[in-house]
């Protein structure tokens, strides 16, 4: 199962960027390649494989996809990621974002950030993972406070809030 990252719509067809469900699993401490597709409009298959989704633009924007009315047209496009519309969902984006604090949860804000732009910054830019943890604390959809170690700046409000929205460690003698 391949999950949609991008489309791109000209004037000849509209090109989609898909990459296997698996690229999303949360992997802390590996890194296994992933492989993204291009597709042209409804066609059952890729035309083209690159190990990164950013191969897959340039391809466009440099003529040279394996489709050829495409690659004989001529018309300029860009070639940078940003251009093209991102298919995937908030909620999709939040869930990753809680996936990877279900699987690191003493991990630091630093972790948090770098984790996503090295391995899903395609779909995830530094300023929306931290609106997106932000939103999990705001919410209560989350309880755990990463460590303020190097924290980034997107992110310099974050230990502060997380204070603000989460609960002291809890008191083992209060109890008694």
């Amino acid at each position: 199962m391949s999950i949609q990252l991008f489309h791109l719509e000209t004037d000849i067809c509209t090109f989609h960027i898909r990459a296997p469900k698996s690229a999303f699993e949360i992997t802390l401490h590996s890194w296994e390649g992933v492989e993204y597709h291009l597709y042209v409009g409804d066609d059952p298959g890729p035309v083209a494989t690159y190990s990164e989704p950013y191969g897959a633009c340039r391809a466009v924007a440099q003529h040279c996809t394996g489709y050829a009315e495409w690659d004989r047209a001529g018309i300029p496009t860009a070639d940078y990621i940003s251009a093209w519309k991102c298919d995937i969902d908030k909620r999709f984006k939040i869930q990753l974002i809680s996936d990877y604090l279900d699987a690191d949860p003493k991990g630091s804000f630093r972790g948090l950030v770098d984790y996503f732009e090295g391995k899903h910054s395609y779909i995830l830019e530094r300023d929306e993972v931290a609106e997106l943890y932000r939103e999990l604390l705001m919410t209560g959809q989350t309880n755990v406070k990463l460590s303020d170690w190097m924290v980034p700046a997107e992110l310099s409000d974050m230990p502060e809030i997380a204070d603000a929205w989460l609960p002291d460690e809890p008191d083992t003698e209060a109890g008694l």
